[in-house]
């Protein structure tokens, strides 16, 4: 089989996401083209070159316009079914398959339907999702990764259950395995928290400072943290560390190579955005043994079963999640448990 992925954004878990699928095809002997912003993600391209998946570069772009060069590139593979993401090029991506004679199947890896919420009555959001319903429609079937998502586009394009395949984010978990159960650090070392995201206001890395600075607060246990991303909030973030008397506290890594690495090192996974639809890096924290301490909003239930692989919080209540920290730490038997139970 001859399968094409377009997608328009390569950040966050898509690029690990699309390499996993690509490779996975690929091994079993099917021919994989990926077009995606490829150069703006060169960890991406590189893995994937040493994998014998074909890569098409375009530009990054909510509503894409494809270039005459990745049309005449995708008709030249002549796949037998094209993937897309939700975002802008669904509907160039549902003309090219139409026009093709092949299928179609939308991926939704997020609610596509937050900015609408916050801006109802834009004009452009509502011509999107006018196109974008027709794309929608037109597609052999939608996949949603979480029941989350899977609800706000059921109601959103009144479509039937039949249309909509839920299949939870996977990822090719292998490097971030486990190998020994994972405890505590002795009381005499610092306990190490770890996010992993992009520096960006929808991720709140500032509720990730303040949850530092509360922790640190307490005599009884003393916290690192790293941040394994960059984003446009680099600066901001530093001078908020800075100010906030944490510098020796907190590591802002940057676009990590091994995040794998990172994940071994940690004790316990911090993740702050409050509409988070799914996440690959739950699944990796998980595998690695790392207990997941979050938000109980989105589609994160779906991913972290709490009191079982993590804790769960109040949204944005950050001095919950600072308390089942400290009870999660305070309790050696709990740790293991979870740790265990992630793997």
């Amino acid at each position: 089989m001859r399968v094409c992925f377009i997608y328009d954004r390569l950040s966050g878990g898509l690029p690990r996401a699309t390499l996993d699928a690509s490779v996975a095809l690929a091994n079993k002997g099917h021919d994989v083209l990926v077009c995606g912003p490829i150069n703006a993600h060169p960890h991406f391209a590189e893995e994937a070159y040493k994998l014998g998946v074909s890569l098409e570069n375009m530009s990054q772009g909510w509503f894409l316009n494809f270039s005459r060069n990745i049309i005449k590139r995708v008709s030249e593979f002549n796949p037998q079914v094209i993937f897309s993401s939700h975002r802008g090029c669904d509907v160039k991506a549902s003309n090219l398959a139409c026009k093709l004679g092949i299928k179609h199947i939308i991926i939704f890896n997020a609610n596509p339907f937050t900015q609408d919420e916050q801006n109802p009555s834009l004009y452009f959001l509502r011509m999107r999702n006018y196109f974008w319903s027709r794309a929608v429609r037109k597609s052999a079937k939608v996949v949603c990764i979480s029941c989350y998502i899977a609800n706000a586009i059921k109601k959103r394009f009144n479509l039937d259950s039949g249309k909509i395949a839920m299949i939870l984010h996977s990822a090719n978990l292998e490097k971030f395995l486990c190998t020994k159960i994972k405890d505590l650090p002795e009381k005499t070392k610092p306990i190490k928290l770890l996010a992993v995201g992009r520096l960006s206001e929808e991720k709140r890395p500032d509720l990730f400072v303040e949850l530092v600075r509360l922790l640190n607060a307490t005599a009884e246990y003393r916290f690192l943290a790293t941040w394994a991303g960059d984003g446009e909030l680099q600066d901001d973030i530093e001078q908020l560390i800075e100010a906030s008397g944490l510098s020796g506290q907190i590591t802002l890594a940057g676009d990590v190579k091994h995040v794998e690495d990172e994940y071994k090192d940690a004790d316990i996974f911090v993740h702050f955005r409050t509409d988070e639809a799914a996440g690959v890096v739950f699944i990796e924290a998980q595998s690695a043994g790392v207990p997941v301490i979050a938000f109980n909003s989105g589609g994160i239930p779906d991913y972290v079963e709490d009191g079982k692989t993590g804790l769960l919080c109040e949204p944005l209540n950050i001095q919950e999640m600072k308390e089942k920290i400290l009870r999660l730490v305070s309790n050696r038997e709990m740790y293991c448990s979870m740790s265990v139970a992630g793997v």
